[in-house]
């Protein structure tokens, strides 16, 4: 039962990753939002409420390493699921969440370099 609902939590988790990895994808460099700013003041990058204070190559594997740890972790639902269930499965259970946590924490260490 406490393996079940772990997988639960994780996917609720892998959920959120996801969709910060977008989230991250989507914002602009404060290089671009500081050039739109003194070239064009009006232009909707200008007006950007947010900026990704790092390089495009950073973002993007924040990004990427996110979304990759979300999906991981959605997938471990699956063997979670079966194991509170089936009692089986644990093994495949156990591989994809230290997966999703290793890539968790590459995401976490990718954003303090710099």
């Amino acid at each position: 039962m406490a393996v079940g609902i772990a997988a639960v939590l994780l996917a609720l988790l892998g959920a959120a990753f996801i969709a910060a990895g977008f989230d991250i994808a989507d914002t602009p460099p404060c290089k671009e939002v500081n050039a739109a700013i003194e070239s064009d003041p009006g232009s909707k990058l200008a007006n950007a409420n947010e900026c990704y204070d790092g390089s495009t190559a950073r973002r993007t594997g924040q990004a990427a390493l996110s979304i990759a740890a979300g999906i991981v972790a959605l997938l471990a639902l699956i063997p979670g699921l079966a194991y509170a269930i089936t009692r089986r499965w644990i093994v495949a259970f156990g591989v994809l969440v230290t997966l999703a946590v290793g890539l968790a924490i590459l995401y976490a260490l990718l954003g303090r370099v710099g």
